[in-house]
């Protein structure tokens, strides 16, 4: 008597394509990750950016002579310059 063992289904090992195919479609996963990751975070550094420079803006026209412009002290300040509205 003659023992053959075969192993089908989720046990059966993937074939040399398969394996190659499963390895590229990971590392373009892992590639979209990164990409998210780093876009999440120059949109986070972009953000600070603004509020850092509005802040900055802000404290200069209060400041300086331009604070008779100051059209409202909400939490950030409104001025009206000419046309313009500086938040």
């Amino acid at each position: 008597m003659q023992v053959v063992e075969k192993t089908g289904g989720l046990g059966m090992p993937l074939s040399d394509e398969a394996l190659a195919d499963s390895k590229r479609k990971l590392m373009e996963l892992n590639r979209k990750d990164a990409e998210r990751k780093r876009t999440a975070e120059l949109k986070n550094n972009l953000e600070g950016y603004i509020y850092s420079t509005r802040e900055k803006v802000c404290a200069f026209l209060i400041e300086s002579d331009l604070s008779k412009y100051l059209v409202s002290e909400t939490y950030f300040p409104v001025f009206l310059i000419g046309n313009f509205a500086v938040f």
